[in-house]
């Protein structure tokens, strides 16, 4: 299955227990999403080591 995400579906999806989480692990869906999707997750990037 392809989805086509935002940033906000994203990281929604890695910071929350949620639904979309629940579906983009079950499902291994194939991703797609614009480029400025990773150049926003990482100004929101909090390192967590």
């Amino acid at each position: 299955m392809k989805l086509v995400v935002d940033a906000n579906v994203v990281i929604s999806a890695l910071i929350a227990d949620s639904k979309t989480r629940e579906l983009i692990v079950t499902l291994e869906p194939d991703l797609t999403t614009p480029e400025f999707v990773y150049e926003e997750r990482e100004l929101h990037r909090v390192d967590r080591r």
